[in-house]
Order: C-alpha cells, then structure tokens, then sequence
C-alpha cells in the first residue's frame, strides 16, 4: 500500500446484488467497483472483516 492509498475494513463479507427500490445492500457492490483490491479475512475475536484499497 503506498502512501496515496487507503485502506477500509468493513464488518460484512456478503456482495448483495440489490434491488433498485433497495435501501440498503449497495456496501460491498461500491467496495468491488471502486477497490483496488479487497478480500476477506477471519478474526477470532471479530468474526469476519472485509478489507479494501483505494488508490
């Protein structure tokens, strides 16, 4: 990761694909258009987080 870049975690690991009339479900789906990269790691205290980059 350089210094230009970011780097978000988010709590769900889930890619809906939602319905226009939807109003939520969208999270993941901006995250996969716009990242850079992104997966998914397991935490043992956490549960499961999702990472992202953005450069």
């Amino acid at each position: 990761m350089s210094s230009s870049s970011m780097k978000l975690a988010l709590t769900t690991p889930r890619v809906n694909r939602a319905q226009q009339e939807d109003t939520g479900g969208r999270g993941m789906t901006i995250v996969a258009t716009l990242a850079t990269a992104w997966g998914c790691e397991t935490h043992a205290l956490v549960g499961k987080a999702v990472w992202s980059e953005f450069s």
